[in-house]
């Protein structure tokens, strides 16, 4: 992630929208199929990658400012086994 800030930076789709991942941490946790959601936690969503886990902390929408996973999922109904792509 951080070898993607701030240029090209890392993207990602949610429900057909086109997600900026400006900030997030790799985890050591038991993966599954990649891009999908683990868990919603109150600092961020983990996804699964194809070793371990990803948790995304900061997002960004298409001209919106970047926020916080907590203030982005009043606006999106995430859920474990929903998927990124």
């Amino acid at each position: 992630m951080r070898a993607y800030n701030p240029f090209p930076v890392a993207h990602t789709l949610f429900a057909e929208t086109p997600l900026k991942i400006l900030q997030a941490t790799a985890l050591d946790e038991p993966g599954g199929s990649p891009g999908t959601v683990l868990k919603v936690e109150k600092n961020g969503i983990v996804v699964a990658c194809g070793k371990g886990a990803l948790r995304l902390e900061v997002l960004q929408r298409p001209n919106a400012k970047a926020m916080p996973v907590a203030q982005l999922v009043q606006g999106f109904a995430v859920k474990t086994g929903d998927r990124f792509n």
